[in-house]
């Protein structure tokens, strides 16, 4: 505190005042929306090396988008926690379903990701899907459970009278789910524990019966996912201790949290970094 009020008498005038500014916002959206006016300013000007220092991902998320109206591409050099990709959401929202015996959310934004379809033809999985949402979810006030949705897939489609195909897609893609489900069904035990590269196996197996695992490979985030997945086996290639169903979700859940994804985007001098990856770095202007 002496040290502070000795160098104010010396230097009443601050020496950042001409160099730095703050900014007052209310909300997350506000503030997104002035860090990319800012930057989008400072393009106009020709100052292009730019570093945005970001340590929430929901907004640095935000600004990336913003970002985009102005045709301003972000160079991310954190890249994005493994858990928040569309990858990774699929697979929590297909073993939250076994959880909870197939309870329509999560079952629902497994049908509706894009790294899912069980259907031959895609046309009549998105059919099926929404006949599955708002005949059997909405129409027949079903929440849960696979037994009960083919139970009263069968009793509305004698009711309303369902096309042979119509039911057929419904019913299949119900098996399938069913199918996809017993590889890892037996390991949900209250007090059963097995090796974590039995869990591992068998949710790879699951994976690969939904179609998701062929999607995946077609996707970067996915290849990310699937190299984690096989890294995970080879550590737990080297461990026999077994482990219950819970301790297995909160270890995959932290190995999630705690890998990154970095998207390939097009260079730029516009750099999204954290507070840690700024040290020794130089730029013109910085947020």
């Amino acid at each position: 505190l002496e040290r502070a009020a000795q160098y104010r008498l010396a230097r009443p005038v601050s020496p950042v005042v001409a160099r730095l500014r703050l900014i007052s916002a209310h909300n997350l959206e506000q503030e997104a929306l002035a860090i990319a006016q800012q930057i989008h300013r400072w393009h106009q000007q020709g100052i292009t090396q730019i570093g945005v220092v970001i340590e929430h991902r929901k907004l640095a998320r935000r600004v990336r988008s913003l970002l985009e109206r102005y045709d301003l591409n972000l160079n991310d050099v954190a890249g994005w926690t493994l858990s928040t990709t569309a990858a990774a959401t699929i697979l929590e929202d297909w073993l939250e379903c076994l959880e909870t015996d197939f309870f329509y959310e999560p079952l629902l934004g497994v049908l509706q990701s894009p790294f899912t379809s069980l259907l031959t033809s895609p046309d009549e999985f998105l059919s099926a899907v929404h006949r599955f949402e708002s005949d059997l979810i909405h129409g027949e006030k079903i929440a849960w459970g696979l037994d009960r949705y083919r139970h009263f897939l069968k009793q509305r489609s004698t009711r309303l009278g369902f096309t042979t195909q119509q039911y057929a897609c419904l019913d299949q893609l119900l098996a399938t789910l069913d199918t996809a489900s017993r590889a890892l069904l037996p390991l949900l035990q209250t007090h059963a524990r097995y090796p974590t590269l039995i869990f591992l196996n068998h949710l790879q197996v699951s994976l690969e019966l939904l179609g998701i695992s062929a999607r995946w490979r077609a996707d970067p985030a996915g290849e990310k996912l699937l190299d984690l997945l096989t890294h995970l086996e080879l550590a737990a290639a080297c461990s026999e201790t077994p482990i219950s169903w819970t301790e297995f979700r909160s270890w995959l859940g932290q190995a999630l949290e705690t890998t990154h994804f970095r998207p390939e985007s097009p260079p730029s001098s516009l750099y999204l970094l954290s507070l840690a990856q700024t040290r020794l770095l130089h730029f013109d202007r910085l947020i």
